[in-house]
């Protein structure tokens, strides 16, 4: 198995801001560029991944479905990755719903090491439902879960999240206090 340099990681991670067009990091290009360099299996998963959250539905779906063909009895490919990349694919087609609806599969991993906060499609649906409530529990769920992956993004974004949802929710203090603390993520301490 080859081993993967962080760029080649990097190319493959996408953008978990919650916002409504998922942009990855890079977009499609530099996704298909990784699928280039490497046949590994965790960058596909990754890539099938992003690829979903810039809205390259069916090439995402190609490439997981690629993937279940070549590791038929991957059962965290089935029991994970494909609802999760199914309740993706359901927001981008206009189904927030039915993306909730899929995530009930995986609601039992989503804290676990291979998922970390596997919530991130709920996060959109229910920011698309425009249900302020729910998307304010999943962004609390990570902030009080900030072991799981504390050097992720996830963490520092779901601040961010959280200022969006409550602004939903018509509380404007709440949501003025998260986007203060997203804010100072990413600045260099003086």
């Amino acid at each position: 198995m080859p081993v993967l340099t962080e760029t080649q990681l990097w190319h493959c991670w996408p953008s978990l801001d919650g916002s409504d067009d998922g942009e990855p990091l890079g977009g499609p290009s530099q996704v298909q560029q990784a699928l280039s360099l490497t046949h590994d299996k965790q960058v596909r998963v990754f890539a099938a991944f992003d690829l979903a959250l810039a809205g390259s539905d069916r090439e995402a779906q190609t490439v997981f479905d690629e993937l279940l063909r070549e590791f038929p009895d991957d059962t965290i490919a089935k029991t994970i990755g494909s609802p999760w990349l199914r309740a993706t694919i359901e927001i981008d087609q206009g189904a927030p719903a039915a993306a909730i609806e899929s995530l009930e599969k995986i609601r039992p991993y989503e804290f676990g090491l291979l998922l970390n906060y596997g919530s991130l499609p709920s996060w959109r649906a229910y920011l698309k439902m425009k249900k302020g409530e729910e998307a304010a529990a999943e962004f609390q769920k990570v902030l009080d879960h900030r072991g799981v992956d504390p050097f992720g993004l996830e963490y520092a974004l779901s601040y961010l999240g959280l200022g969006r949802a409550s602004a939903l929710q018509g509380d404007a203090a709440r949501s003025r206090t998260a986007y203060q603390t997203s804010s100072r993520f990413g600045k260099t301490p003086t």
